[in-house]
């Protein structure tokens, strides 16, 4: 298979990103789903103060977030899925309050963005994101499912 090219330059044409993601996510022969739990830890309500605080600190706390999900996930032996994936995050909060369902799913584009490296990439085509809050009485703790989608 020859590749094109432009002109009499023999440097191949790049295929755009566009044409890249219209291909058909691949069969994933990847095992069952693999579990995280991060006890004692929910990330902080960053967005939601971000405009009061210094960009650094924000940025400084941001990326905090992401290398605990990320070393959390390696640590529990996480393995990259190449194909159409679900991501469940579960916020456990020890304390009955009526929590904004909005500010749930913010909390939660940190911990996405840490976990990257483990899918394709975090569109609706190649990730189905499921964030919810539970309360348990006495624990206090953030749990990831990651699983491929048939």
């Amino acid at each position: 298979m020859t590749l094109p090219t432009r002109g009499r330059h023999s440097l191949p044409i790049a295929r755009s990103a566009a044409a890249a993601r219209q291909t058909s996510p691949p069969v994933c022969r990847a095992a069952g789903p693999q579990h995280c739990v991060i006890p004692n830890w929910l990330p902080p309500a960053v967005l939601n103060t971000s405009r009061q605080r210094h960009w650094a600190s924000v940025r400084k706390e941001v990326n905090t977030v992401k290398e605990t999900v990320w070393a959390s996930a390696k640590h529990a032996g996480w393995q990259r899925l190449d194909c159409k994936a679900r991501l469940t995050v579960v916020f456990v909060h020890p304390v009955k309050r009526t929590r904004d369902e909005d500010n749930t799913v913010a909390r939660a584009k940190h911990v996405i963005d840490g976990l990257k490296p483990f899918f394709v990439e975090d569109s609706p085509e190649w990730l189905e994101r499921h964030v919810r809050a539970e309360v348990r009485p006495g624990v206090k703790q953030t749990e990831l499912t990651l699983e491929p989608i048939a």
